[in-house]
């Protein structure tokens, strides 16, 4: 695994870590990331040079005052092997910020669902972040109501590769989403799920 490790106590600190090599090709395979900070209200980034795949769900900041933890897809894919990627629900604890500073290349977060519901603060999907949920039945949340924002071209698409019959649902009130792609399986939206007016909506056939 890979620990990010902040030992400046300041406030309001900023770190960037780059990982996997600008002409390495691939993807680079690693066990858990871990975010971890003595900061209060600082930034830690982590950017992508490649692709990158982990087996282990990314530990998050925790400490008495929210932490931003960033990863910066920089037109790469980050995969989660069997895992979700959410935020932890406690007060005080790391929210993220998924970003791609790539304009040119989609940059993809895959995981088997999301959970971006916690906590007060909110977590962000930045522009040109194509989040990718490759399971069925499970529960992806993309905001609360305590902050954080998705950007109107950022994607979400559903394509299940496995549990396929079981349908999933995606909900993010009250922040409206970008782009959401149905491409297999059935998905089932939320009370009040909105798309932003600029964003497209697709469904293969056979999904709903």
């Amino acid at each position: 695994g890979i620990q990010m490790r902040q030992l400046n106590t300041a406030a309001n600190f900023s770190e960037t870590v780059a990982m996997g090599a600008v002409t390495m090709g691939g993807t680079l395979s690693t066990g858990k990331i871990t975010f971890q900070s003595k900061g209060v209200g600082g930034t830690q980034t982590l950017l992508l040079h490649s692709d990158i795949t982990t087996n282990a769900v990314p530990n998050q900041s925790s400490n008495v005052g929210s932490i931003t933890d960033v990863i910066d897809l920089n037109g790469h894919t980050f995969s989660m092997t069997a895992n979700a990627l959410y935020t932890l629900s406690s007060a005080g604890l790391g929210v993220w910020n998924l970003m791609n500073s790539d304009a040119a290349h989609a940059g993809i977060i895959s995981a088997i669902g999301f959970n971006l519901s916690g906590p007060t603060g909110g977590s962000s999907v930045g522009s040109n972040v194509n989040l990718l949920a490759l399971s069925g039945g499970q529960t992806n949340t993309l905001s609360n109501a305590n902050g954080g924002t998705i950007a109107a071209d950022s994607t979400f698409t559903y394509a299940p590769t496995t549990s396929v019959a079981t349908a999933s649902t995606l909900s993010s009130s009250p922040r409206t989403i970008g782009n959401l792609a149905v491409n297999a399986g059935t998905l089932n939206l939320g009370t009040n799920i909105t798309t932003a007016a600029s964003s497209t909506t697709s469904v293969a056939a056979g999904a709903t």
